[in-house]
């Protein structure tokens, strides 16, 4: 089983692209896929740990028969101290506490957040189709185009589903500029450093992007934020942004 590179552990990827013990973004097709978020793998793991309630022993009280002080120091004098019955009470007061159940090579349970404390408020107080839609919406950071290229690589045929409604922000180097008004085009490239089989990403932009496209220059370092489309010769990007220039 693959290894998160943030956490280190042998993990598996959860619905929403996150590590199932850290919640550290997976993009690699390495990685096997949960069928849960990781909300739900870390709600399940905080259950699991939690401690067992605590066992109680009920101490008999009924048909108790009263004795006077006499009726008791007949009863010593009688009974060699060897053979002295215990009471209910004193019983009850050797009883030993439930041993600690230690779980063995499992990381301890993060401790909950004031973010995680409002996640989950939000997510008690979203409905279900408003967040599934906030999580497909949610971008996947640091990804570089040689990066995102592999990735879409490794699912094979299976890639655009894995990929479709996605959103993604990629680090590249501007490769070109496109603005055609008349057929209502306005689009870059990004390129990387080291050049994939699957070529560039094609990041498409509306109109009233053009003025900033326009002070753009080409081989400037860029970070584009946008959402899967499709692949043609190339990835493509839509509703694209551009969060960064150097």
């Amino acid at each position: 089983m693959a290894k998160c590179p943030n956490c280190d552990l042998s993990t598996t990827r959860t619905k929403d692209w996150a590590c199932q013990w850290c919640g550290y973004p997976l993009v690699s097709g390495s990685f096997r896929q949960s069928s849960k978020t990781y909300q739900e793998v870390r709600a399940e793991r905080i259950r699991e740990w939690a401690p067992s309630e605590t066992v109680k022993t009920d101490v008999p009280t009924e048909n108790a028969e009263s004795t006077t002080p006499e009726e008791e120091a007949e009863s010593s004098a009688t009974v060699p101290s060897s053979q002295v019955v215990e009471s209910g009470a004193d019983i009850a007061m050797r009883v030993e506490p439930t041993p600690e159940i230690v779980l063995a090579e499992k990381p301890e349970p993060e401790p909950v957040t004031e973010a995680d404390e409002m996640l989950q408020t939000k997510a008690e107080a979203t409905p279900q189709a408003v967040l599934e839609q906030e999580k497909e919406s949610e971008p996947i950071s640091g990804v570089t185009v040689a990066e995102l290229c592999s990735s879409y690589q490794s699912y094979g045929m299976a890639g655009h589903n894995e990929f479709e409604n996605r959103a993604f922000l990629v680090s590249g180097t501007l490769d070109s500029i496109v603005i055609k008004d008349i057929v209502g085009q306005y689009y870059i490239t990004l390129s990387d450093n080291a050049p994939h089989p699957l070529g560039n990403i094609h990041c498409r932009f509306k109109k009233e992007d053009v003025s900033e496209l326009n002070r753009l220059t080409i081989g400037q370092a860029l970070k584009v934020q946008g959402v899967y489309e499709g692949f043609v010769t190339n990835i493509v990007l839509t509703d694209c942004v551009i969060v960064s220039c150097e």
